[in-house]
C-alpha cells in the first residue's frame, strides 16, 4: 500500500476513469458504498476489477444507515438472523489475522 487516501466509485463497475484514478501513488483504497452494490457476484467481480488494477488496494465497505443484517444481505446474499453473519465475520477475521 502506498498512499493514505481512500476512494469512492460512482457505479457498481469500474470505469477507465475509475482505473487511472486506483493506480495513483496516493491512493490506498476504494470504499463501497449501498450504489456500488447490487448482488453477491456483481460485488466478488468488482473487487476482483479493483484488485486487478492493484493488487495492494484494500477494499471497504460503508455501512452508515444499513443494519448489519443489510450488509450482510447485500453482500453474501444471506437474509436470516444474523448467525451466518456473525460466523462469516469471525472467518473473515480469522483469514485476515492469518495473511497479515
Amino acid at each position: 500500500m502506498q498512499g493514505s487516501l481512500m476512494l469512492d466509485i460512482g457505479g457498481t463497475y469500474l470505469t477507465a476513469e475509475d482505473r487511472h484514478l486506483l493506480r495513483q501513488p496516493q491512493v490506498c483504497g476504494v470504499i463501497l458504498f449501498a450504489r456500488n452494490i447490487e448482488h453477491p457476484r456483481q460485488v466478488r467481480e468488482l473487487c476482483r476489477a479493483i484488485r486487478a488494477v492493484r493488487s495492494d488496494l484494500l477494499v471497504g465497505v460503508d455501512q452508515e444507515g444499513w443494519s448489519r443484517a443489510a450488509v450482510a444481505s447485500r453482500l453474501c446474499g444471506f437474509t436470516g438472523d444474523g448467525v451466518y453473519y456473525r460466523q462469516q465475520i469471525t472467518l473473515n477475521i480469522s483469514r485476515a489475522s492469518a495473511v497479515g
